[in-house]
């Protein structure tokens, strides 16, 4: 993924003065930046790769109810007796599925994460494609006779 750093927001007009050191000049930038990006006009994506994306994204999330399935069979009790089985058991609700960084605790940030870049890649389609009309409609006007 890469961010052009020279890209203006679609309400002004195109620079060609970008240093390409900030953060939204370097390629693998964080949810952050693609959000910011995308939603101040400097990610444009194109029909065809937002749509792949989108379906990769939510493929990805299909996966994720199958890892939710197996995290909560990780939290049942392994009726191993007490003691050291309900420490185990303690550890293993506690790991898999109860408070702030559990393994499910991160699969649902994970999961509102991957909707985030649904909608941030969905703006940036329609960036894409009010630009691309636009230049249409200048490339026309520019080939009409005067």
């Amino acid at each position: 993924m890469y961010i052009d750093p020279n890209a203006s927001s679609p309400d002004t007009r195109p620079t060609t003065s970008g240093t390409g050191m900030d953060v939204g000049g370097m390629a693998g930038s964080s949810l952050h930046d693609l959000v910011d990006a995308a939603t101040s006009g400097r990610l444009r994506v194109d029909q065809a790769t937002g749509d792949a994306t989108i379906k990769a994204l939510g493929d990805i999330q299909v996966g994720l109810v199958s890892v939710r399935a197996r995290l909560q069979r990780a939290a049942r009790p392994t009726r191993l007796g007490g003691g050291y089985g309900e420490r185990l058991d303690r550890f293993n609700q506690e790991w898999a599925v109860d408070g702030e960084g559990s393994a499910m605790d991160v699969l649902e940030k994970f999961q509102k994460e991957l909707e985030q870049l649904k909608v941030a890649i969905r703006k940036s389609m329609e960036t894409y494609q009010r630009d691309d009309a636009g230049g249409a409609q200048h490339i026309a006007r520019a080939g009409e006779p005067r």
